[in-house]
């Protein structure tokens, strides 16, 4: 997309009210938008789709939880401590950037007009590993390739800015509280009902849509960077990375663009085209789950209108991930303002049911079944308190419980440390092997007790339908002031529209009638009765994208007939009115134009 399109966009988005900036009159809030009639539709449109294509094609549950979180949770999940970017200022006028983002800005300046190819190459490298980085090497980042303010000012050091927005729950200001910064925690806080409803089997999963909050330092590029937003999340829980996904077939012939943390280290832009199956079987994705998410979410992304040229899937440098995720996967799409993440597969591993069992005392833990006992040596102990009271005192207590609730990990070290010492250490304090009764027998066991891995994909709800929105528009050939949505009838915002050939009372009757028709059967519809010639109405519908438009003309009120034109082509055929609700459902579902009689 060049600059002049780009301008053509904008000026679309805001004169036909896809979107506005919210508190306009007011002067408008950084980072605030609200959708009008046509971006409201399309966001029903696009999150109706993603629950047929997730919630109900892999049977998820979706739950709907509270956006206020209160602080104990978010200091045991680590967001209180660590969910954080990284903010500068501009020494001489105060203003704010986030590091990483003026960073990228100025290297890819640099990058785009640096002659050395050393340099240049020394600058992607540092331009891929930017994101993540700390405090240290960020500032040499800036130091070394002289990032100045947008001013052209000196730079502060960088210093962590944490991107919650704080509350309190009550009038007296006791109970501190967070307004959600990601929809998953309330998840995880529901994992034992949910695992209940699951039927206590793994793997199963829990989705949401709602809305989250972040306090972002420099909100830019409409829709891409605000601090209010929609989510749709869904938490996977399964067994451990080795357990087969049962829907794998239906992804592994997918080929998609990966761009690897190695690539990346070592300066590639991209890969070529690498089927689903070959990167498991070369191990660039992990896992069969996380590679099952990765290629179900890009059938979804293509099947609602992104530009499948203009997607790549870009794995995190170690030093990116967040501090609960063990590999991430971002699902970056080509926009005017560069490579953006849409959505976010993350493996969370069994993080966040931990720390919050750890801080709550509550199990959220699962018990896997068997198919048939398995016979296995188990350790089993007892503590002997004749011995353990004569030396330990009132802690005796405290000892017993540690000992008789240890893992078999832990029995199996004090079984080594008693070998080789006569003496074990637990708790942190070092006791005698007669304080320990300690037995290893086979016996049959039945299941075992794990705490859930989890695999994450993240969906952005308003950057996909700004990626949408982008991919989607363009200028008629030879008149560019004719300006075109051409979304999918499935995310169309009206599906389609009648109109008469004039108007005429007895056209405006049958228009009338056909409009009504169509509502009622479900069908998304306009009308525009205004006085104006037909090509202008055609070139209303197409700037917000209606895919199809029938006329009624004076042959209609001869044959009950309409003329149905397909916007992109402008192609025209003439179908019969009591076929046209059928027809247009079969085009919506995915019926070329070409095929209608």
């Amino acid at each position: 997309m060049d600059k002049q399109t780009k301008a053509q966009l904008e000026n679309a988005l805001i004169r036909r009210f896809f979107v506005a900036p919210s508190f306009e009159i007011y002067g408008g809030i950084a980072g605030l938008f609200d959708l009008g009639p046509a971006g409201t539709q399309i966001r029903q449109n696009l999150i109706s789709a993603w629950r047929n294509h997730f919630v109900v094609a892999d049977d998820l549950l979706e739950v709907q939880c509270t956006c206020l979180v209160p602080e104990q949770v978010l200091v045991a999940s680590g967001h209180v401590a660590k969910f954080a970017d990284l903010m500068v200022k501009d020494v001489k006028t105060g203003e704010c950037f986030r590091a990483d983002k003026i960073i990228e800005d100025q290297l890819q300046k640099k990058i785009d007009t640096e002659k050395d190819s050393s340099l240049k190459n020394e600058m992607q490298i540092a331009f891929n590993q930017i994101d993540g980085m700390n405090e240290t090497d960020t500032y040499q980042i800036m130091k070394k390739f002289n990032i100045t303010s947008d001013a052209g000012n000196e730079l502060s050091q960088p210093f962590p800015f944490n991107l919650m927005f704080q509350t309190s729950i009550g009038p007296s200001s006791q109970s501190k509280a967070y307004l959600r910064p990601e929809t998953a925690q309330g998840i995880f806080m529901n994992f034992k009902r949910g695992f209940e409803q699951a039927r206590q089997q793994l793997p199963f999963g829990i989705a949401q849509i709602g809305t989250a909050f972040r306090n972002e330092i420099a909100p830019r590029n409409g829709l891409l960077r605000v601090r209010e937003f929609e989510q749709a999340e869904i938490e996977y829980f399964i067994q451990n990375r080795e357990q087969k996904c049962k829907h794998i077939e239906d992804v592994l012939d997918l080929k998609v663009n990966l761009f690897s943390a190695d690539q990346q280290l070592s300066n590639h832009q991209m890969t070529e085209q690498i089927t689903i199956k070959d990167a498991l079987q070369q191990k660039i994705i992990s896992h069969e789950h996380l590679a099952y998410f990765m290629g179900k979410t890009y059938q979804f992304l293509t099947s609602v209108g992104v530009d499948p040229a203009k997607i790549r899937f870009r794995q995190h440098l170690p030093k990116q991930l967040a501090h609960y995720a063990k590999d991430c996967w971002d699902i970056d799409c080509l926009l005017y303002c560069g490579w953006t993440e849409i959505v976010g597969i993350a493996d969370r591993s069994a993080y966040d049911l931990q720390v919050h069992s750890k801080a709550t005392g509550q199990d959220l833990s699962a018990f896997i079944k068997y198919d048939a006992p398995v016979q296995k040596e188990v350790y089993t102990a007892k503590a002997v308190m004749k011995v353990l009271a004569k030396e330990m005192k009132q802690q005796a207590q405290q000892f017993k419980v540690a000992i008789e609730a240890a893992s078999q990990e832990d029995y199996a070290r004090i079984q080594k440390e008693i070998d080789e010492t006569g003496k074990f250490i637990i708790n942190g304090a070092e006791l005698s092997k007669e304080m320990i009764q300690l037995q290893k027998a086979v016996q049959s066991i039945h299941g075992e007790t794990i705490t859930p891995i989890v695999i994450e994909p993240s969906f952005g709800i308003g950057r996909i339908i700004y990626t949408i929105l982008e991919h989607s528009f363009y200028m008629r050939e030879n008149d560019e002031q004719r300006t075109v949505f051409k979304f999918n009838p499935l995310i169309a915002p009206f599906k389609m529209a009648v109109i008469s050939l004039m108007v005429k009372d007895e056209l405006e009757a049958v228009t009338g009638q056909i409009i009504k028709q169509m509502r009622k059967a479900g069908v998304s519809c306009k009308g525009d009765d205004s006085g104006v010639q037909i090509g202008k109405k055609y070139a209303r519908f197409d700037e917000i994208g209606i895919p199809y438009i029938a006329t009624v003309d004076y042959d209609t009120l001869k044959d009950e007939t309409v003329t149905l034109r397909e916007r992109d082509s402008m192609k025209q055929v003439r179908v019969k009115i009591t076929e046209l609700e059928q027809i247009i459902n079969k085009l919506i579902n995915g019926m070329p134009f070409e095929e209608v009689k």
